[in-house]
């Protein structure tokens, strides 16, 4: 996992901020990121909503993409936070810090990578998948969701040729993400996933019957976002009894994970 690079602060400019699925939103924005800090897939940034003393705190997003000049996330409405986010519009200023955070690990040469994504958890996997898709590796990419209208629309994700699980049989399998995943691999999977943690923590013990490593993008809120508030602890399950999301993270082995 990759944590290299410089943070900053700047403000940057939106250039669309569209709704993409229910409550659901896809932000792009104008960055001036160097070759020192260009945010890798499952890194996060920080931001600073509205000019006001409302929202007191930062909000932590995931990257969902970065190329020619801009950076993208993907962000659920479900706050008074994000419902200001969602009425940005094009040209309007944001302060964020970034990148924070480690990265996906990369995939060995004789593994197949087996991406799982649901809710807020789309970002950083589709980040990861297109990079995949660059370096011309096979994947299994897989995206989940209550019902249809909560899955991204196809501009998002039609050449990554996802499956797709509903919990109500509206698009793709009726069930789970687990219930997608394929009975076979054309080579040793490795699992990476991002989304609510029943979904995670039900991949995780997929990833343990196959004898296969999965990573896992914890989701917590966060205050200081560099870990110096101890905000967004999680529970390990090894010596280290506990580790912060923003500064340790939000990248993790699974099995590090105390998922009870």
């Amino acid at each position: 996992m990759k944590t290299e690079g410089t943070v900053v602060q700047e403000k940057v400019h939106l250039t669309h901020n569209r709704e993409i699925a229910r409550d659901y939103f896809e932000l792009e924005f104008s960055c001036d990121f160097s070759d020192k800090n260009i945010p890798l897939p499952g890194q996060f940034l920080t931001v600073k909503i509205g000019e006001g003393p409302a929202p007191l705190l930062r909000r932590p997003f995931a990257f969902a993409g970065h190329g020619d000049g801009k950076a993208r996330m993907i962000y659920q409405r479900r706050g008074p936070g994000t419902d200001m986010l969602a009425g940005m519009r094009e040209g309007d200023a944001l302060d964020i810090i970034a990148p924070l955070g480690n990265s996906w690990p990369e995939p060995e040469k004789n593994e197949h990578p087996v991406l799982v994504a649901g809710g807020i958890g789309m970002g950083p996997i589709l980040y990861f998948a297109r990079g995949l898709k660059q370096a011309g590796r096979d994947f299994t990419l897989i995206i989940g969701a209550r019902s249809g209208e909560y899955l991204p629309d196809s501009s998002i994700t039609e050449d990554l040729v996802p499956l797709f699980a509903t919990d109500d049989g509206s698009i793709g399998i009726h069930g789970t993400v687990v219930d997608a995943l394929p009975s076979q691999y054309p080579a040793h999977p490795r699992f990476y996933a991002c989304g609510p943690n029943p979904m995670m923590m039900a991949i995780h013990r997929k990833a343990l019957e196959l004898d296969a490593p999965c990573s896992v993008s914890m989701e917590q809120t966060m205050a200081c976002g560099v870990g110096a508030c101890m905000g967004c602890v999680i529970r390990l399950t090894g010596h280290e009894r506990y580790a912060r999301v923003c500064a340790d993270g939000p990248i993790f082995d699974s099995r590090d994970i105390q998922w009870n």
